[in-house]
């Protein structure tokens, strides 16, 4: 299951959604603006002009991504309630007998600043830098 779909999952006040859909898409379109620079970069440095680096580091990104996804499913486990792993008929009918949605770990979520200013760090960050990238090869 992508992470895109867990967005309206993980995101406390549904009145925001659309803001988090926002940023996610700017996370990705910054990754997906550095990665086809680098790329690109990678072919032409490989002997005539193979594919040989690029799929090295496509190999090592998926593997970062499997990780990246097991490390989903703790947290969903640990600290979620397993919301993320439930069908939609399940969630709904645990939901419907919770009486305090901050005390109950599949419907309370606590934002932490420091977490958000390192998330909107990495943002500045990537977007920095899928500008400086594609400025860089574009001359």
């Amino acid at each position: 299951m992508p992470l895109q779909i867990c967005i309206p999952l993980l995101v406390a006040d549904q009145a925001k959604i659309g803001t988090a859909f926002g940023v996610w898409r700017a996370f990705n379109n910054s990754g997906s603006t550095i990665m086809d620079v680098v790329f690109g970069v990678l072919q032409d440095g490989t002997e005539d002009n193979g594919y040989y680096k690029v799929l090295l580091v496509a190999i090592g990104i998926k593997a970062w991504a499997f990780v990246l996804g097991v490390s989903y499913i703790i947290v969903d486990y640990k600290l979620l309630g397993k919301g993320m792993t439930m069908t939609r008929v399940q969630r709904e009918a645990i939901e419907a007998t919770i009486d305090d949605r901050d005390a109950n770990p599949l419907t309370r979520r606590r934002s932490k600043p420091w977490f958000t200013a390192l998330a909107f760090g990495l943002l500045v960050a990537m977007v920095a830098t899928a500008w400086a990238v594609f400025l860089r090869y574009l001359i």
